[in-house]
């Protein structure tokens, strides 16, 4: 799949420019592009100035945007149609190409809410990563430390995720943050090797059989 193969019925804004794009964003109205900007952190604060006067130009002077910053007009792609069928909603998709360019991630937005992020890989190293980052979002959603999935399948033969959207901010985990949730993940006992339950029952079972065997 390319990242072309991911778009909606859309115009969408692309960051920093069309030969090194990094976000494509939908901007057909004053509410969508609002929340689609929510995709689009940069930390240089040449990327930051860029985001300021590029959200400033699609919400106040949308017609002077297109002349000053490259956009494209797009078709539903097959896979947004695909996923208008699973969700049985209209989607407006905005794009997050991932630094790596292992992985697209898109802000999917129906009647100008933000619905969810997906993940998509793009490679099959991005494949082996989604899988895992699959696993590990159900292991927390047990313990109640995450959302469940909205959705998860496959595609073309590729997994996606859809998370729930949640509001925080960007930047780095402070050390409490993320001890708290390794705690949360930390077997509450422990035991000596010889005392282990499942050491237990193995001996259990090897004397279990050793007697059967004896008494035939």
């Amino acid at each position: 799949m390319n990242v072309t193969d991911v778009f909606s019925d859309q115009t969408y804004l692309v960051l920093p420019t069309k030969t090194n794009p990094r976000v494509y964003l939908a901007v057909d109205n004053h509410k969508m592009t609002i929340n689609a900007f929510k995709l689009y952190n940069p930390f240089s604060k040449k990327a930051k100035v860029l985001k300021a006067v590029a959200t400033f130009l699609s919400l106040y002077c949308n017609p002077l945007l297109k002349l000053l910053l490259p956009t494209i007009k797009t078709d539903n792609s097959s896979f947004i149609k695909f996923l208008e069928g699973k969700l049985n909603k209209e989607l407006i998709s905005s794009v997050y190409l991932a630094t790596a360019k292992d992985k697209v991630v898109l802000q999917l937005q129906n009647s100008n809410r933000i619905l969810g992020y997906l993940k998509y890989p793009l490679t099959e190293q991005g494949k082996e990563r989604l899988i895992k980052e699959e696993k590990g979002i159900l292991v927390l959603a047990k313990m109640n430390l995450v959302p469940n999935l909205i959705l998860s399948g496959t595609y073309e033969k590729s997994p996606f995720i859809l998370l729930k959207n949640l509001e925080g901010t960007i930047g780095e985990v402070k050390d409490e943050e993320y001890v708290t949730v390794l705690k949360a993940l930390k077997k509450s006992t422990s035991f000596r090797l010889e005392n282990h339950p499942r050491i237990l029952n193995l001996q259990s079972k090897l004397i279990q059989y050793s007697l059967t065997d004896f008494t035939n």
